[in-house]
Protein backbone atom coordinates (compact mmCIF):
# COMPACT_ATOMS: atom_id res chain seq x y z
CA UNK A 1 0.00 0.00 0.00
CA UNK A 2 3.08 2.26 0.70
CA UNK A 3 4.73 1.42 -2.32
CA UNK A 4 1.01 2.51 -3.95
CA UNK A 5 0.77 5.67 -2.19
CA UNK A 6 4.20 7.04 -3.46
CA UNK A 7 3.70 6.20 -7.29
CA UNK A 8 0.31 8.15 -7.06
CA UNK A 9 1.91 11.11 -5.60
CA UNK A 10 4.56 11.12 -7.93
CA UNK A 11 1.73 10.64 -10.96
CA UNK A 12 0.35 13.99 -9.59
CA UNK A 13 3.40 15.54 -9.80
CA UNK A 14 3.42 14.21 -13.05
CA UNK A 15 0.26 15.56 -14.50
CA UNK A 16 0.81 18.99 -13.59
CA UNK A 17 1.22 20.22 -17.03
CA UNK A 18 3.25 22.98 -17.71
CA UNK A 19 5.25 24.39 -20.70
CA UNK A 20 8.54 22.43 -21.42
CA UNK A 21 10.98 25.62 -22.33
CA UNK A 22 12.10 25.56 -25.99
CA UNK A 23 15.00 24.12 -27.11
CA UNK A 24 18.14 27.26 -27.23
CA UNK A 25 20.42 25.17 -29.80
CA UNK A 26 17.75 24.30 -32.85
CA UNK A 27 17.89 26.39 -36.31
CA UNK A 28 14.32 28.45 -36.04
CA UNK A 29 12.49 26.56 -38.95
CA UNK A 30 9.05 28.01 -40.95
CA UNK A 31 6.39 26.13 -40.70
CA UNK A 32 3.36 26.11 -42.92
CA UNK A 33 0.38 27.43 -40.96
CA UNK A 34 -2.22 25.32 -42.81
CA UNK A 35 -0.15 21.87 -41.43
CA UNK A 36 -0.40 22.53 -37.82
CA UNK A 37 -4.14 22.53 -36.09
CA UNK A 38 -4.66 26.02 -33.91
CA UNK A 39 -4.62 25.46 -29.72
CA UNK A 40 -7.96 27.03 -29.88
CA UNK A 41 -9.41 25.37 -32.44
CA UNK A 42 -7.92 22.00 -31.32
CA UNK A 43 -9.46 22.72 -27.53
CA UNK A 44 -12.88 22.80 -28.77
CA UNK A 45 -13.16 19.50 -30.30
CA UNK A 46 -15.73 17.01 -28.79
CA UNK A 47 -14.00 15.22 -26.10
CA UNK A 48 -13.90 11.66 -26.40
CA UNK A 49 -15.35 10.39 -22.84
CA UNK A 50 -12.81 8.24 -20.46
CA UNK A 51 -12.26 7.57 -17.22
CA UNK A 52 -9.47 8.98 -15.19
CA UNK A 53 -8.54 5.32 -13.56
CA UNK A 54 -8.24 4.01 -17.13
CA UNK A 55 -5.09 6.40 -17.54
CA UNK A 56 -4.06 5.74 -14.22
CA UNK A 57 -3.67 2.19 -14.72
CA UNK A 58 -1.63 2.94 -18.11
CA UNK A 59 0.79 5.34 -15.68
CA UNK A 60 1.31 3.19 -12.74
CA UNK A 61 1.59 0.26 -15.11
CA UNK A 62 4.38 1.92 -16.72
CA UNK A 63 5.76 2.91 -13.56
CA UNK A 64 5.44 -0.75 -12.21
CA UNK A 65 7.08 -2.17 -15.29
CA UNK A 66 10.31 0.55 -15.09
CA UNK A 67 11.15 -0.68 -11.39
CA UNK A 68 10.90 -4.22 -12.44
CA UNK A 69 12.80 -3.83 -16.22
CA UNK A 70 14.07 -0.52 -16.50
CA UNK A 71 15.56 -1.15 -19.60
CA UNK A 72 12.03 -2.29 -21.25
CA UNK A 73 10.44 1.37 -20.61
CA UNK A 74 11.20 3.02 -23.67
CA UNK A 75 9.86 0.08 -26.51
CA UNK A 76 6.69 0.53 -23.60
CA UNK A 77 6.04 3.91 -24.22
CA UNK A 78 4.71 3.85 -27.73
CA UNK A 79 1.90 1.10 -26.56
CA UNK A 80 1.27 2.75 -23.76
CA UNK A 81 0.34 6.36 -25.84
CA UNK A 82 -1.82 3.90 -28.44
CA UNK A 83 -3.42 2.41 -25.47
CA UNK A 84 -4.38 5.81 -23.79
CA UNK A 85 -5.02 7.70 -26.94
CA UNK A 86 -6.55 5.40 -29.53
CA UNK A 87 -3.88 6.11 -31.93
CA UNK A 88 -2.79 3.63 -34.52
CA UNK A 89 1.20 4.32 -34.56
CA UNK A 90 3.35 6.28 -31.76
CA UNK A 91 6.98 6.45 -30.72
CA UNK A 92 9.56 8.30 -29.10
CA UNK A 93 11.64 11.04 -31.20
CA UNK A 94 15.23 11.85 -29.34
CA UNK A 95 18.19 14.09 -30.42
CA UNK A 96 20.78 11.83 -31.85
CA UNK A 97 24.32 11.55 -29.84
CA UNK A 98 26.03 15.06 -31.35
CA UNK A 99 22.71 15.59 -33.35
CA UNK A 100 23.47 17.69 -36.24
CA UNK A 101 20.26 18.36 -36.28
CA UNK A 102 19.00 15.34 -36.58
CA UNK A 103 16.03 13.02 -34.39
CA UNK A 104 15.90 9.22 -34.11
CA UNK A 105 12.62 6.92 -33.91
CA UNK A 106 14.08 5.40 -30.65
CA UNK A 107 11.00 3.38 -30.23
CA UNK A 108 8.04 2.45 -31.97
CA UNK A 109 4.50 0.78 -32.51
CA UNK A 110 1.73 0.66 -33.70
CA UNK A 111 1.63 0.47 -37.98
CA UNK A 112 4.90 2.33 -37.71
CA UNK A 113 6.57 0.08 -35.61
CA UNK A 114 9.09 -1.72 -38.07
CA UNK A 115 10.64 1.99 -38.59
CA UNK A 116 12.34 2.24 -35.16
CA UNK A 117 15.92 3.67 -35.67
CA UNK A 118 14.68 5.97 -38.67
CA UNK A 119 16.76 9.38 -38.48
CA UNK A 120 15.41 12.36 -39.47
CA UNK A 121 16.44 15.87 -40.16
CA UNK A 122 14.57 18.02 -37.52
CA UNK A 123 13.69 20.18 -39.70
CA UNK A 124 11.57 17.74 -42.11
CA UNK A 125 9.46 16.42 -39.56
CA UNK A 126 6.67 17.95 -37.36
CA UNK A 127 8.65 17.53 -33.85
CA UNK A 128 10.69 20.54 -35.00
CA UNK A 129 7.66 23.05 -34.00
CA UNK A 130 7.27 21.14 -30.90
CA UNK A 131 11.01 21.42 -29.34
CA UNK A 132 11.22 24.90 -30.43
CA UNK A 133 8.01 26.17 -28.54
CA UNK A 134 8.45 23.25 -25.66
CA UNK A 135 4.83 22.90 -25.77
CA UNK A 136 2.14 20.26 -27.36
CA UNK A 137 1.41 20.49 -30.90
CA UNK A 138 -1.19 19.12 -33.10
CA UNK A 139 -0.47 18.51 -36.42
CA UNK A 140 -3.37 18.14 -39.17
CA UNK A 141 -0.78 17.36 -42.47
CA UNK A 142 2.22 15.89 -41.03
CA UNK A 143 2.66 14.27 -44.58
CA UNK A 144 3.47 18.02 -45.57
CA UNK A 145 6.75 17.41 -43.89
CA UNK A 146 9.31 15.88 -46.04
CA UNK A 147 10.20 13.79 -43.54
CA UNK A 148 6.76 12.65 -43.30
CA UNK A 149 5.80 12.68 -46.71
CA UNK A 150 6.82 8.75 -47.76
CA UNK A 151 5.69 7.09 -44.85
CA UNK A 152 3.43 3.97 -45.05
CA UNK A 153 0.35 4.00 -44.08
CA UNK A 154 0.77 7.81 -43.95
CA UNK A 155 -0.68 9.50 -41.08
CA UNK A 156 -3.76 11.79 -41.41
CA UNK A 157 -3.06 13.79 -38.09
CA UNK A 158 -0.50 13.47 -35.28
CA UNK A 159 0.25 14.85 -31.67
CA UNK A 160 3.24 15.99 -30.29
CA UNK A 161 4.35 16.51 -26.72
CA UNK A 162 8.18 17.44 -25.43
CA UNK A 163 10.21 14.96 -23.30
CA UNK A 164 12.29 17.24 -20.98
CA UNK A 165 16.17 16.74 -20.69
CA UNK A 166 18.70 18.67 -18.77
CA UNK A 167 17.58 22.02 -17.42
CA UNK A 168 14.15 20.58 -18.89
CA UNK A 169 15.09 21.66 -22.38
CA UNK A 170 13.46 19.15 -24.70
CA UNK A 171 15.48 16.09 -25.30
CA UNK A 172 12.93 14.72 -28.14
CA UNK A 173 9.13 14.01 -28.48
CA UNK A 174 6.59 11.55 -27.61
CA UNK A 175 4.29 11.21 -30.23
CA UNK A 176 0.68 9.64 -31.39
CA UNK A 177 -0.38 9.40 -35.04
CA UNK A 178 -3.85 8.21 -36.33
CA UNK A 179 -3.18 6.67 -39.62
CA UNK A 180 -7.00 6.83 -40.40
CA UNK A 181 -8.62 9.76 -41.93
CA UNK A 182 -11.46 8.89 -40.20
CA UNK A 183 -10.37 9.78 -36.89
CA UNK A 184 -9.34 12.85 -34.70
CA UNK A 185 -7.14 13.81 -31.60
CA UNK A 186 -9.14 15.85 -28.74
CA UNK A 187 -7.96 17.68 -25.92
CA UNK A 188 -8.24 14.50 -23.67
CA UNK A 189 -5.66 13.25 -25.97
CA UNK A 190 -3.22 16.23 -25.61
CA UNK A 191 -3.07 15.88 -21.62
CA UNK A 192 -2.45 12.34 -22.07
CA UNK A 193 0.89 12.32 -24.25
CA UNK A 194 1.70 15.97 -22.04
CA UNK A 195 1.48 13.45 -18.95
CA UNK A 196 3.01 10.21 -20.54
CA UNK A 197 5.90 12.89 -21.82
CA UNK A 198 6.58 14.12 -17.85
CA UNK A 199 6.78 10.60 -16.90
CA UNK A 200 9.25 9.69 -19.19
CA UNK A 201 11.51 12.75 -18.63
CA UNK A 202 11.97 11.05 -15.55
CA UNK A 203 12.25 7.69 -16.36
CA UNK A 204 14.57 7.63 -18.93
CA UNK A 205 18.18 7.60 -18.69
CA UNK A 206 20.06 11.55 -19.35
CA UNK A 207 22.14 10.91 -22.42
CA UNK A 208 25.56 10.36 -21.34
Amino acid sequence: ATRGVAVNARLAADCKLQPTPASSHLTPHRIMPSLVIDHADFERRPVKPIQSTFFNSILVNLEFRHAEYPAGTLAALPWAVMEATGAQSAGVSLLAPGDGGRLRWAATGGRWADRKDSVFAIADTPCALVLQSGQWQAIGTPAGFAGWANLDPQASESLHAPIAGTGRAPRGTLWAVLNNAAGQFDSQDAFMLEALARLAARLLPQPA
